[in-house]
This record gives structure tokens, sequence and C-alpha cells, in this order.
């Protein structure tokens, strides 16, 4: 699992409290534009705008650089360094080391000045307490980037000048960067120093979350449980990984931001994936992946893409696990994430491997070779010696068939001259099997032809059934629709010329919010019946729309993920079709599943469209759906089959249902 370093400043005195943040911002704006003094007013401005880093960037970027621009007219170093230090921590979550470097260099210069001008004698020791929180930072870019030993020296700097302070954050500090130190461990395969460091990390973080209130030190403790669980995950030790992981839920769900939930979840995934329970695992993972969406950190979605591909290349799904490995591979690619290919080729090479293609698997395993830190993995090693087996296998094999050939044409001219006895039972024989080929032909074209019949059939059964949907729904939406706004029209007049008594106004109002739903309503089964949407923007925006209305009912979360569908265009038929699938499925969820929420996918890579359904509802036993009488399932089967899709069903009591569809577009 990818590890994420922690990525905050630790500055000193910036701890808020959620529900006050409101009343806060509007004391400052009033602060700022009557106060004298202009260095407190810089401090305000920067604390604040830290505080919503996570929050709204926006608004924060707007009060660090209003205290920046006090901070230089005043020289306040530490407000200028610190600004640098909040940017350099910005573009880290954002996957950009590079320029994390030279943000964090401007910061040290200004600190470093700060303390040499010693221009406020109050502000030495926090000055010096956000140095050490920069050195930490620019370790943490440094590991990022490959270079192992410059980071170590930067935490081990940093670990140094914090033991200088005395200000109440410093154990919150010190954990995180302990923790970022057993981080550079994991890369060095020591599983058992990365544990150590975490533990101690996490022990000062509980220590700082003691004498500390706020919501920095509790996403701190969430996070280094977290990293906890993982050590013991990678040490194959579940119920320890379990326990670190469940004490990580409270404050996840306290501060229920989408970045921890990622985190979490993934970490979640992970655990029921060790304990072999892959279709929760691979629920889970989806999740992960939406909450990460959510956060919008790249290098997190890249990460969770590739664990939802290799588990589904691992449960055989090849062509869906393709998808998610591609993207997966794209996004890491454009982050220059070097230390993640290695896992990349080897997730190709298992893909190709099942799939029969030993050449293509043999490419990748000469690309590992080349990365000299992946040749010391174990499986890795044996993965790629097995490809190459087979490869080498497959290549004498070839060799042998080649030169069984020649020998068969040199015996042939041999038999031919030898004798025409042999020759005339040769060709007796082959007339045979091409007369017993010829029928066999012939039969194979009266099944396709039955096919195709049938198919045509389903198809007029369909085309018919959408024909009679959208005139239905014109009918209502023109002729029944246009006569209630009608009488609504004229009940309004009529209202303007009636003397009502109070009771009769109710009354009469009453009658008219009638009126008024039942025209909403007739216009949403108008639309349901044949959405204007598909053939005006279709598909992918459709199914948006109609899984957003549904989240507005309240019945049910779902969430819609689509992928590679910005300029897939897919034929007014399948679309129709596959929307109506997806229709009838989430019917069924919510009138039978009893499930909080539904994850709705719809994956498009070349010629294949992938429909993905899932929830986690109360499950069902999927043999009773090959007895199943009810109109609903069989609409969908047929239309699969008219398709000439695939249908794949998961599901088991209290494990929720998972409905896997794909078809040539």
């Amino acid at each position: 699992m990818h590890r994420l370093f922690f990525l905050f400043s630790f500055s000193a005195f910036v701890i808020f409290k959620a529900p006050a943040q409101q009343t806060y911002a509007d004391s400052l704006r009033t602060y700022i534009d009557t106060s004298q003094n202009k260095w407190e007013v810089a401090n305000k401005c920067m604390d604040f705008g830290e505080s919503l880093m996570y929050k709204d960037s926006t608004v924060s970027e707007k009060y660090l650089r209003k205290g920046l621009e006090i901070a230089k007219g005043k020289y306040d170093y530490n407000n200028i360094g610190r600004y640098y230090l909040l940017q350099s921590i910005k573009h880290l979550n954002y996957s950009n080391a590079k320029k994390t470097l030279e943000l964090t260099d401007s910061a040290i210069f200004f600190f470093l000045k700060g303390i040499e001008k010693k221009k406020d004698e109050n502000k030495i020791e926090e000055i010096q307490f956000n140095l050490s929180s920069t050195y930490n930072q620019k370790a943490t870019a440094l590991n990022f980037w490959g270079y192992k030993e410059e980071a170590i020296k930067w935490y081990l700097a940093a670990l140094k000048e914090y033991e200088k302070t005395t200000l109440p954050e410093k154990n919150q500090a010190m954990a995180a960067v302990i923790s970022n130190i057993g981080g550079v461990y994991i890369s060095l395969g020591n599983l058992e120093k990365v544990l150590e460091y975490d533990k101690k990390g996490l022990d000062l973080m509980k220590n700082a979350f003691e004498r500390l209130d706020g919501i920095s030190v509790k996403r701190d403790v969430a996070t280094l449980y977290l990293y906890v669980s993982d050590d013991y995950l990678k040490l194959n030790k579940l119920d320890s990984a379990n326990i670190y992981l469940d004490s990580s839920k409270i404050s996840v769900e306290q501060l229920n931001e989408p970045g921890l939930w990622q985190k979490f979840l993934s970490r979640k995934a992970l655990l029921l994936s060790k304990a072999g329970k892959d279709e929760e695992a691979l629920l889970f993972y989806r999740k992960a992946l939406f909450y990460a969406e959510l956060a919008g950190g790249k290098s997190a979605q890249a990460s969770i893409r590739k664990n939802i591909g290799d588990k589904l290349i691992l449960m055989n799904r090849l062509a869906e696990g393709r998808l998610f490995l591609d993207a997966a591979w794209k996004q890491a690619d454009s982050l220059k994430e070097i230390a993640s290919k290695g896992g990349y080729y080897l997730s190709y090479l298992s893909l190709e491997s099942k799939s029969g293609n030993y050449k293509k698997a043999f490419e990748y395993s000469e690309l590992l070779r080349k990365l000299n830190d992946s040749l010391n993995n174990k499986e890795m090693a044996g993965k790629v010696a097995e490809i190459e087996k087979k490869y080498d296998t497959e290549k004498k094999e070839n060799k042998i068939v080649l030169q069984q050939a020649e020998i068969k044409q040199k015996s042939t001219l041999n038999y031919l001259l030898g004798g025409g006895a042999a020759a005339i039972l040769l060709l007796s024989f082959i007339g045979y099997r091409n007369y017993s080929n010829k029928k066999k032909v012939q039969q194979l074209r009266i099944t396709e032809l039955e096919t195709e019949k049938q198919l045509s059939a389903t198809e007029a059964v369909l085309k018919g059934e959408e024909q009679e949907r959208t005139r239905l729904a014109k009918d209502l939406h023109d002729g029944l629709g246009g006569m209630l706004s009608g009488i609504k029209y004229s009940f309004n007049n009529m209202k303007e010329n009636l003397i009502l008594t109070t009771d009769t106004a109710q009354a009469f109002s009453r009658s008219m919010d009638m009126l008024d739903n039942s025209i909403k309503e007739m216009r949403r089964v108008a639309h349901n019946m044949m959405p204007e949407s598909l053939l005006r923007y279709g598909l992918d925006k459709t199914l948006q729309d109609y899984t957003g209305e549904i989240n507005k009912s309240g019945i049910v979360t779902v969430a819609y993920q689509s992928m590679g569908m910005e300029n897939k265009k897919v034929d007014n038929t399948t679309a129709i079709t596959i929307y109506r699938i997806v229709q009838e499925l989430l019917n069924n969820v919510t009138k039978h599943a009893a499930a909080k929420q539904v994850l709705v996918q719809l994956l498009a890579q070349g010629n294949k469209l992938v429909v993905n359904v899932e929830d986690d509802g109360r499950g069902f036993d999927t043999e009773i759906l090959e007895r199943a009488e009810g109109i609903g399932w069989k609409n969908i089967k047929s239309r699969v089959e008219f398709l000439k899709g695939t249908l794949d069903v998961q599901s088991a009591h209290g494990k929720g249902t998972a409905v896997n569809m794909e078809f040539n577009i």
C-alpha cells in the first residue's frame, strides 16, 4: 500500500476548534479593518489561512496572500517563511516534489534570517519551531523524490531543532518526524524497524493529544493508528492490524474528511483481501476511490485504482482489471512516481500471463529486469522466472512444430513416390472429412439463423417497447401535461375573480398544491419513460442525472463513476437498452435490497463497455435467479442477450450484491 507522509507544518499557536470558525472569521475581518498592529494582523491571516487549507483552498489562499503582503511591509521574516512553508505543503499534496523543495529552501532562508536579525525576541522560539517543521517538510520531499540518505539527514536535523523548543506542539511535531523516518525504512524492507518507529510516534502523538485540543492533532493520531495498522498488515499479523484500524475509526468519523476516509477504507480493503474476502475487499476499495476523488489526491487515486485492477485480475475479471490498471498507470505516470513502476510491470505481467499472451508478459519481465530494486523482490523474481519459462517453452514448441512440419513434408513426398494406393486412401479420407465438415457448417449456419431470428424478434419487441414508451411519454408531456397546465392557469384566473372565505381559500390552495404535485409527478413519469437527455447528451450524462435524482429522494445513496466515456459515442439503441438495465437494477435495489449505499460504474476502453452495479444490502442466494419468474429479471437478461453481452452476479446473504456486465460497442 502506498505510504503517505505527514505533510503539515506544525506552526505554533494555530489550533482551532471547528464550531468557532465562522465567528473567528467574522471577528478577524473586523480586526484586519480596524487594528493598527500590522504585525499581529499578519499572524492572524496566516493562522486562519492555515486552518482552512484542507477545507476551503480559495479562502485559505486569500488570507495567506493578505498575510504575506503585510509581513513583507513589516520585514516580518517569520510570517514570510510561514507562507512559503504552507505553499510547500500544498505542492507536496499535489505530488510536486521539485516545487516543494524550491519552496522549502525559500522558507528556510527567511526563518534563518529572522533568527539572525532577532527583530522580535518573543518570536525566536516560534521561528525555531517553524524552521524545524520546514526541515521535516524538505526531508519528506527528498524521500518522495528517492533521495533516502539525504531525507534521513534532514529528518534528524528536524528532531534536533525540535528538541531545543519548549512549545506545547513539540511532541506532535516530533511524532510526525519519527513516523516519517519509519516511512523511509519501508523502502528498505525493514518492516520491524518501521513498526518500532511508528509506535514511538503514536505514543508521542497520544501524549500531545492529552495536552492539546485541536483538529490537527486528532487527525495525526488517526493517521498514526492507520500507519501502525499498515505495519501489522505487512507483517501478516491481521488481528493486531484490525485492532489499530478500529482504534482509528473514532477520529475518522469525528473529522469526516474525505482524505481520512480514503485511507481508512483502503486499509480495511487490504485487511479483507488478506483474509480471503475478495468481494468485500473490492467493495471497500471502490468506496475508497470515491473518497479519494472527493479529496482530490491524484497519487492516492492511482494507487487505489491499481489495487482494484490487481484484485480484479486475481478474480479473473481480466477486461475490467485492465481498465483500472491502465487508468492507474496513466495517472501515476503523469505524476512521475518512478518508484511505483516495478509494481505496475508486475501487475501487467500477471494480467498478460493470465490472458495467455506470454510474449507480452515476457516483455514486462524484461522491463522488470532493468529495475535493480525490483530484482530483490522474491515474489516478483518468481513470477518473472515463471513467465520466462512459459515464453521459452512456447518458443521451443513453435520450433518443434516447424521441424515436424518439415519432416512431414519430406515423409509425404516419400509416400507419394512410394505408392499411389496410400495417396488414394488419403484423398478419400479428405473427401469424406470435407463432406462431414460441410454438414457441420450447414448445421451451424442453421443454428446461427435461428439465433439471429430470435434476436431479431427480441429487437423488434424492445424497439416496439421503446417506441411505445416514447409515444406515451410525448402524450403525457404534451397532451396531459398541457391540459393540466391549462387547468392550473384557468384556476389562477378564477381565483382573481372569486371572493373566498378563509376555509374555502385554504381548500383552494391545497387543491392547487395537489395540482402542482400532479404536474410534477406526470413530468417525472414521462422523463423516466424516455429521458430527453439520453438522446441529447448521451448515456453517461443521463445515468449521472438519474442517480443524482435518486440521491435527492433520500431512499438510498448512489455513487456514480465513469471512466473513458469522454469521447465515447454509444448508438441510441445500445444506450437506451443499457439505461433500462441500470434503471431496473436500481429499482430492484430500492425495493428489495434494504441497501444504504450503491455504486454504479460505467467503464469504456476500445470497443468494450463495462457496467457495474454494487450495493451493500442484504444480498441473496444467486441460485434463485435460475428459476426466477419475475418480469424484472427476465427483462434484464433479455436486454443483455440482445446486446450480446455477458452478465455476472455475485451475492450472498448479508454481503450485498455485485452485478457485472460487459458489452461490445
